[in-house]
Parts: C-alpha cells; structure tokens; sequence
C-alpha cells in the first residue's frame, strides 16, 4: 500500500511536464483536442492489488503493474490524424522514442468489442523522461506531499479513501516519503510510465452516452459498484495534528465536568474513552486512559462492544496500542453477546498492523472464536483470503492450525477451496514442521540426550515416511 502512494506522489510532481508535453503534440500538427485526467486513484489500485483477475499473483511490487497513473486522452477527426500524433509522439526526446506498449482496441473482433460496447480506442504506452532528479522532484513537490500527508483531501491527489484508517493511511505515506528523501536516490533522473487515449469524435460520442452503462457492468461486486458512485461529502478540513489536539481537549474538558465512565445516551450510551477509540483520538485516549477510576472494557449500550473491539474493528492501531497498555484491559473481550474478540474482528476486517499488535500481547486468545461458529480468527482469514494476516497467525504463540469446525471443514481445506494456494501452502509447511519438531521430541525424549543416535533416529523416520509417501 504504501507503494501506491509511492507512485502516486511520483506522478503528480511530473503532472505538470507530461500533460504540457503531450499537449503541445496534439494541438500543434495533429489538430486533435487535448483533455487533461486526474491521476488513478488509491482505492482503484488498492482493490487491483486484491483482485485475483488483476495483480493479485504478480510480484512484488504488484502496484507497479499500473502503468496508467498519469494518463490522458486525445481526440482526432481522422484516423490519419491520430496516426500523425503518434509519429509525433515516437519523434519527442522526452517520451522515449517509441511506445512501451500499445492496445489498440481498433483490432477488436465484433464478440471482443461487444464486451466493451463496441468502444473502440488506442491505448499506448511511453517511459517519460521529464528532465529531473529525484533531488529536483522533491524540491518541486514536497508542499503537495505534506499536504497529502496531513490532509484529508489534498489537491492532484483528491480524498484520502474512508476504508482506510488515518493513522494507517499517515504511516503508509511517511513510508513512501522516507523512500523518495533518500539522499542515494536523489541524483537519479526521473523516468515513469504514462499513457496516452487516443480516440476518434465518433467514439468519443459513443463513449459519453455508453459510460453509465459501462462503470456498472465493469463492477466487480455491488460493494465496488456503490463505491464508484459514492459521493464523500464533509471532509474534513482540519489536519490530523488539528483534529487529534481538538479530541484532546475536548476529552480533557469532558472529564474535569463528568464522571469518566457515564455512558452518554445521545452517543448510543458510549463512554468517553469509548468514542475516542472509535474516532481514532488517541491523544483523547491516552488522556482519559490516565483517569485514577476509567473502566476500559466498559461496553457502549446499544452494541454491547468494548473500546478495545471498536479501534481494532476500524483498524486505530495507535489507539489499540494505547489501550493494550492499560493495566486493566480485557484483550479478549470484544463483542459481550456475540463473544466476538477484538483479534478476530481486526482479522475480519483485515486490518494487519491491528493483527500483529494484537497476537503480541501474551494475554491474547489467538483460537477465540465468537459464540456458536467456532471459526477461529485463523479460519476467517484463511476464508477471505488474507494471506499476510495468515502468516502472522501462524506466527503467535499457541496457534491451533488443525481447529476443525463443526462442519468438518479446517484452515487448510478453507484455504484450498477457496483457491488461495499460497495460504493453504504456508498452512502446510507449518504442520509439517509441527510434526517435524514433534517427531524429534519425542526421539530426545526416548533416546536421551545422545545426539548421534536421535540423528539416525531422525533420519530412519524420515526414510520410512518418504517410502510411504
């Protein structure tokens, strides 16, 4: 994720350079029309990442598959003239003398064309040399990416995705940050790939009238679909630090005037700390945190759910971190009537860093499944897929990879039906080295501490497994 915004703060400091560029190669011989996009936007790539149609099994870094984050569209009268643009553009010192890759939907027989309602266009694309160091690049960009960084809505880059926590989207971006300040990439040139639309008016026409039609039968699931066409109103115009100081003294006010743990009926009958964790406050957390009588597992009304279960269903991993340290928490106690954890829901949602955080604290159930299901946290992310969340399960303390369900089903067979190989291999290489480390306690235990007698012990198990496989 953190690659996304990578690329992302890359385009929009050559924005400026590849839309002039292209620009003046349409309207100069080409008599085309010019018409600048934005650059591609997060949950676009995100939701490619997890796609397994997309770049789901590509190698790292799979964002690096869109080659379209800087793009643009280029309309002509006439097939001669688009064809004029591209001799054009092949000729221009800055795009790299000849396209990296090219679709040309022209080609299209009429069933492949059906599929895009007969949308025909060329697609192509060019390394673009826009004649700066990375040194140059931050210098011109810096004010746009701690905009980007501190902003919920930041101009090139528009809002920050509300599936994604702001701390978590933050810690991605100082990441991607951290990377382009290294003071080894700084005199390298910059080079990235972009892409020029080309279409002809007639298409163009076709395009406009077609493209409703279009964005909903290109939807992956009803959830993408309301995603396409969600309007994000209210966002906020504070920065984050502006956002976290206001909770703090808020919370700080709250408490020299009410009792800490009154449950407020206009909020659901939540707590203070409650609703802090929920907005992601952790400066308002830590602060009602240090109150001598908080109670912090002290359910909201409405929804029976600790504060602990709330920051890791939303992914505050600062604010989870924040609660783990008080010596009263219940890190199992998350949903009191469903017995949902907070470890499970962070699973369910898959937020990672809230995962990781979770399986390290020692009191942490990491097999608590909630009431009557008996799918462990383990299961659930087997079934969704979430293969990074996977490998930090197995890597807890205590972990039961062989839970069977009441359906008969296990985390490796959940895996393997649900066609996510890598998980259902890293479930299998874990219980074979359980069984390994099992065979060779019980070798030491039987034959002592001699080690080369458990050695040959060892290797005449293995022998016989092998002849019996």
């Amino acid at each position: 994720m953190a690659f996304i915004h990578l690329v992302r703060m890359i385009a929009t400091g050559i924005e400026e350079s590849y839309e002039r560029a292209v620009e003046n190669v349409c309207n100069k011989n080409c008599k085309g029309k010019f018409r600048a996009t934005a650059i591609k936007g997060y949950r676009r790539m995100a939701n490619k990442c997890r796609s397994k149609k997309d770049h789901y099994d590509t190698a790292f870094p799979r964002p690096a598959q869109n080659i379209d984050i800087n793009r643009c569209a280029c309309t002509f009268g006439t097939p001669e003239e688009l064809l004029s643009f591209i001799k054009d553009m092949e000729a221009h010192p800055q795009f790299g003398n000849q396209p990296l890759r090219s679709k040309n939907m022209f080609l299209f027989d009429n069933d492949r064309a059906e599929e895009q309602f007969h949308y025909r266009t060329v697609m192509i694309n060019w390394l673009f040399t826009p004649g700066m160091t990375f040194k140059e690049l931050v210098e011109k960009s810096m004010e746009k990416w701690e905009r980007y960084l501190n902003y919920a809505h930041a101009p090139g880059f528009g809002n920050k995705d509300t599936t994604v926590p702001w701390c978590e989207w933050r810690a991605q971006i100082k990441r991607a940050m951290t990377y382009l300040l290294n003071p080894e990439l700084r005199d390298y040139p910059v080079q990235f790939i972009v892409e020029t639309q080309l279409l002809l008016d007639t298409y163009l026409k076709g395009r406009i009238q077609m493209h409703l039609l279009y964005k909903v039968c290109r939807a992956d699931n009803p959830q993408a679909l309301c995603n396409d066409f969600k309007v994000e109103s209210g966002v906020e115009t504070r920065s984050y630090e502006e956002v976290q100081r206001d909770a703090h003294a808020e919370a700080v006010q709250y408490l020299k005037e009410n009792d800490v743990n009154c449950q407020q009926p206009e909020m659901g009958g939540a707590t203070c700390l409650w609703k802090a964790a929920e907005q992601g406050h952790v400066e308002a957390v830590r602060a009602i945190l240090r109150h001598p009588d908080v109670n912090s597992n002290k359910v909201r009304a409405d929804s029976n759910t600790t504060p602990l279960f709330v920051a890791a269903c939303h992914g505050h991993v600062d604010v989870v971190r924040a609660l783990l340290r008080h010596p009263g928490i219940q890190v199992n106690v998350g949903a009191t009537d469903r017995e949902v954890s907070p470890l499970y829901m962070a699973v369910q949602e898959g937020h990672e860093e809230t995962v990781e955080v979770l399986v390290s604290s020692c009191a942490v159930d990491v097999n608590k499944a909630p009431k009557g299901s008996g799918v462990t946290p383990l299961c659930e992310a087997c079934e969704l897929g979430h293969e990074h969340i996977v490998k930090l399960l197995l890597g807890a303390k205590g972990i039961n990879v062989e839970c069977t369900l009441p359906d008969g089903r296990d985390a490796f067979s959940i895996a393997r039906r649900g066609g996510h190989p890598q998980i259902a291999e890293m479930l299998g290489s874990h219980l074979r080295q359980k069984k390994r480390a099992k065979e060779e306690q019980l070798a030491n235990s039987a034959l002592g501490k001699n080690p080369t007698r458990v050695s040959w012990v060892m290797g005449s198990l293995q022998s016989k497994a092998s002849t019996s496989k």
